[in-house]
């Protein structure tokens, strides 16, 4: 029994020291602008994935080709492990790609922030799977039509009449909500109470929402409990453990939840 432990130290440090690797670009270049370490270009595939064009035959590459185009985009090494480190980076990284563009100029305009439902409506597995093993937020919500991802699927649902479509939609259903996917009127229900004792409130990430008094930010979670004080000028991208924020406005850096 106890000829086990070391291996089991060596791996947990082994870990801390992999996220402290992937940390380091924020503390150097988080002062100012951490948006910077994003390859914008190379999600432009990600469309063309999704939608499964011309995928290579004879082959499973194609069918996780969203994992290295992921990496690429955020700056990941093609050879990272699996491990807590990299699903750290990717959930961070997943906020910082929201408003870019992952449709060509020439096709519908689609950005990062609705790559789920895209995945969803083009059946997609591949990427909703990652998305849940990664532990990414999958609750992001269409601000027009106030629906959220698992409403997405729903409406899907309703409008199909295929019955393996629909056998997919209900497995993917409990994959999702298994991952933390809620309806939009939960999230919606909880906004508005903290709304009530906030000057301003932005969506969630991983159950945690930004908000502000008396012109300075930090995060509570649905209970309304503090998890980072509010003391800061602005804040940005955020999951539940790393946090982007600026005492000034214009530098931002990034703080750990502990």
């Amino acid at each position: 029994m106890h000829q086990h432990a070391p291996i089991s130290k060596n791996k947990t440090i082994m870990n801390r020291l992999l996220l402290l690797l992937f940390l380091i670009p924020f503390a150097v270049h988080g002062a100012t602008d951490t948006t910077r370490l994003v390859d914008t270009t190379v999600l432009r595939e990600l469309y063309g994935v999704i939608l499964q064009k011309n995928p290579t035959s004879g082959t499973d590459s194609f069918r996780w080709e969203h994992r290295r185009i992921l990496y690429q985009a955020l700056g990941i090494p093609a050879t990272a492990a699996n491990d807590a480190a990299t699903a750290e980076r990717l959930r961070f990284g997943w906020q910082q790609l929201q408003t870019v563009r992952i449709s060509q100029t020439s096709e519908p305009a689609f950005y990062f922030s609705q790559v789920l439902r895209l995945a969803l409506h083009h059946g997609y597995g591949p990427l909703l799977l990652d998305a849940v093993r990664w532990k990414v937020d999958v609750n992001s919500f269409d601000p027009v039509s106030h629906s959220s991802l698992l409403d997405y699927l729903e409406e899907e649902y309703r409008n199909n009449r295929n019955e393996n479509r629909l056998g997919w939609l209900r497995e993917y259903k409990q994959v999702l909500q298994a991952g933390g996917a809620v309806y939009f009127e939960e999230t919606n229900f909880k906004m508005r109470n903290l709304a009530k004792k906030y000057d301003r409130i932005r969506p969630p990430v991983d159950g945690l929402y930004p908000v502000q008094a008396k012109g300075k930010w930090g995060w509570v979670d649905g209970k309304n409990r503090v998890v980072i004080p509010l003391k800061y000028k602005a804040v940005r991208y955020f999951t539940s453990e790393l946090f982007e924020v600026s005492e000034d406005g214009k530098r931002f850096y990034v703080i750990r939840r502990k």
